[in-house]
């Protein structure tokens, strides 16, 4: 047998650290599949035990469900197999990336619709077409989620600002499309982004830690931009972080103006903060 698949049930306590009293009452009880048996005392144990009996701790651990609601939740848990995971122990990795992925995904679009509070798992298990087993098969709570949302969020921003900006090389049509990228995604994810800020004054340094490298994506790679500017000569010698975060910090409030004063397009706004920031910087 493929001893990276099957093992005996000594080895599937060490992998979990739960008792095998425990394991063999959960079998008995209908909470894990019966091993497989190839003989009178052969019983061997698989991935799917694994996964489960971290599911089972986890629902214990947040939830502390009757044994009859664990029942439930692992036999939602269970069809999980028919949204697509293999026994190929590969394939079955890889399928489980791929399915986080794809709630992440969903969250993001749910989140960003109806904010934080009034999005519910039954809002996110509906849009990513899964089972609320499923769902808490990769994710203990919403809040586990949205933290997963978060770091997923400022990857998938700090992508796609990049291949915006590939194989362009003049500075001025950079910071330009850099502006646009920035005030669309603030525009798109504000509920997720306003709700993170929000947090940060809270005693929890999760949205501190958040927020700063959100913003720390978007000045980096601005400050190289202006570092440029500066090796080139188009602008005198300045902070170039400072001048990052001012560029972003004035993309953000034009953001807020153009939802003030209607009559403004965000393309002659880019524009005019594009010119002001680099004539206000030329060479004295």
């Amino acid at each position: 047998m493929n001893a990276k698949k099957f093992m005996k049930i000594g080895e599937l306590v060490k992998a979990t650290g739960v008792p095998k009293t425990t394991i063999r009452f959960y079998v008995d009880g209908g909470l894990l599949p019966p091993p497989v048996k190839t003989g009178r005392t052969m019983a061997y144990y698989d991935d799917r035990h694994i996964h489960l009996l971290s599911a089972i701790r986890k629902f214990q651990k947040s939830e502390n469900l009757s044994l009859a609601q664990l029942k439930q939740r692992v036999s939602a848990l269970k069809r999980c197999e028919s949204d697509g995971f293999e026994e190929n122990e590969d394939i079955f990795t890889e399928t489980q990336k791929k399915k986080k992925e794809d709630i992440l995904s969903a969250a993001i679009r749910v989140f960003s619709e109806k904010g934080y509070y009034r999005t519910t798992v039954n809002d996110v298990t509906d849009e990513a077409n899964i089972s609320t087993g499923t769902f808490y098969f990769y994710f203990k709570d919403k809040r586990e989620l949205y933290n997963d949302v978060v770091d997923s969020l400022i990857q998938y921003i700090s992508k796609e600002r990049e291949k915006l900006l590939q194989g362009e090389t003049d500075i001025l049509t950079r910071l330009t499309r850099r502006g646009r990228a920035i005030y669309d995604h603030f525009e798109k994810y504000k509920e997720i982004i306003f709700l993170v800020r929000a947090e940060m004054g809270g005693e929890d340094q999760w949205a501190k830690t958040k927020v700063s490298g959100l913003y720390r994506s978007l000045s980096e790679s601005a400050a190289a931009d202006i570092q440029k500017a500066i090796d080139q000569g188009l602008i005198r010698p300045v902070d170039t972080k400072l001048v990052a975060y001012s560029f972003i910090g004035l993309i953000e409030i034009m953001a807020l103006f153009m939802n003030l004063e209607p009559g403004y397009d965000i393309d002659g706004i880019l524009n005019f903060l594009t010119d002001f920031t680099l004539k206000g910087l030329e060479p004295r």
